[in-house]
């Protein structure tokens, strides 16, 4: 998936600039057979809303290394998803694929429709 440059803008601004504002992400087994990821990075939105960016494409856009004890936290997608699992009811369309995967790319395209 592209990632626009104002879904990056969205997630910089949340965690005011700096990646180490973020909660790591950390998939260690997916229940949703996806192909595991290096991670993603978890900030929340003015109005408290979750932003997630996957940390690959993150690395690939800024030229920036993330390391997840550089982090302000860490967290597992299990735990992720168990945390806001009443909001991702209300947010994804389906329960059988990853709910990450969906609110990121949720709000890459909010992002892209807004600017």
């Amino acid at each position: 998936m592209q990632y626009n440059r104002q879904y990056l803008y969205r997630f910089l601004n949340a965690c005011e600039g700096n990646w180490r504002n973020a909660v790591f992400i950390q998939c260690s087994v997916c229940p949703f057979s996806e192909q595991l990821c290096p991670g993603y990075l978890l900030t929340a939105d003015a109005d408290g809303q979750p932003l997630l960016y996957p940390v690959e494409a993150f690395c690939r856009q800024t030229g920036e290394f993330i390391t997840k004890d550089e982090c302000i936290g860490k967290m597992s997608g299990y735990t992720f998803e168990q945390l806001y699992r009443s909001w991702l009811l209300w947010h994804t369309t389906s329960p059988r694929h990853c709910g990450i995967l969906q609110i990121i790319q949720k709000n890459n395209n909010q992002a892209s429709n807004t600017y």
